[in-house]
């Protein structure tokens, strides 16, 4: 058999995209709508999912379902990824903690929406693969750190920005996609 070309791969991320959307009206009474962003589509038709997963599995890359990706992780379903980039209603001024690199395809889709994004991964090995996928895809306002998981925790080996702690008292729900914290990270 032949190789697949990129017009190829265009068709099926195409294809992709519009499974999304049959999943997307099937689900609205859960999800609130029967649609998806436009934006968020359209780079989802854009970002070459088949990068961002291990050759091997490269074939099946723009079917509807999670594939692994090594040590035990998968890549997320690309109709999830979808739906919790619409649900998050990204703005292309925003700036993006993103807990869970793997090898960065959730990255690349935030990536192409807002402004910065600041992911931290526990699988070292996947932080290096993370960076060559996102250079090579042309995305540059991503940086990554590896973190180490302690009791109590979440904490960057590289940067001190960067941490987390368990909160004293339980996150405040925002009252409408509008509200956004003021400042940086």
């Amino acid at each position: 058999m032949k190789a697949l070309t990129q017009e190829h791969l265009a068709i099926f991320r195409r294809h992709m995209v519009d499974v999304i959307g049959i999943h997307a009206e099937l689900t609205s009474e859960e999800i609130g709508k029967s649609e998806l962003d436009e934006r968020v589509l359209t780079v989802m038709r854009e970002v070459p999912r088949h990068l961002f997963v291990p050759a091997p599995v490269a074939a099946a890359a723009y079917e509807d379902t999670p594939l692994p990706i090594g040590f035990n992780k998968t890549i997320s379903q690309p109709f999830m990824v979808a739906l919790m980039t619409d649900l998050l209603d990204p703005q292309p001024d925003d700036r993006v903690l993103e807990v869970g690199t793997g090898l960065g395809y959730q990255t690349a889709i935030l990536a192409r929406l807002v402004a910065q994004i600041c992911s931290v991964e526990i699988v070292e090995e996947f932080v290096e693969s993370a960076q060559n996928r996102l250079k090579h895809v042309g995305i540059e306002n991503v940086s990554i750190r590896v973190a180490m998981v302690r009791a109590g925790g979440l904490s960057t080996r590289r940067s001190t920005r960067l941490s987390w702690q368990r909160p004293r008292r339980k996150c405040r729900r925002r009252s409408s996609p509008s509200s956004r914290p003021a400042g940086g990270w």
